[in-house]
């Protein structure tokens, strides 16, 4: 089974190229019958703000892009994945 991910950091508001990203990472996921994984890459955690972590997850579902795995919001993303 084919499984891939996005990993969007939130040191910044995500650009047009993360959304095409979330996007093709979905439909390959979908075409193969795969798992899409969330993984919100929190390496440079001198920039992130919770205002872009906020933006990860409406970029996401103003996309259409529901991940298998991986936190479904900022407060899950708080609490159990950081």
């Amino acid at each position: 089974m084919l499984v891939t991910r996005v990993a969007p950091t939130p040191s910044g508001y995500l650009h047009p190229g993360n959304a095409v990203n979330m996007l093709l990472t979905s439909w390959l996921a979908q075409a193969h019958r795969g798992r899409l994984l969330l993984r919100i890459d929190d390496f440079d955690t001198g920039r992130a703000r919770p205002e872009y972590l906020v933006d990860v997850f409406d970029v996401l579902a103003w996309l259409g892009v529901a991940p298998d795995d991986g936190p479904r919001g900022p407060a899950q993303f708080d609490a159990e994945w950081n």
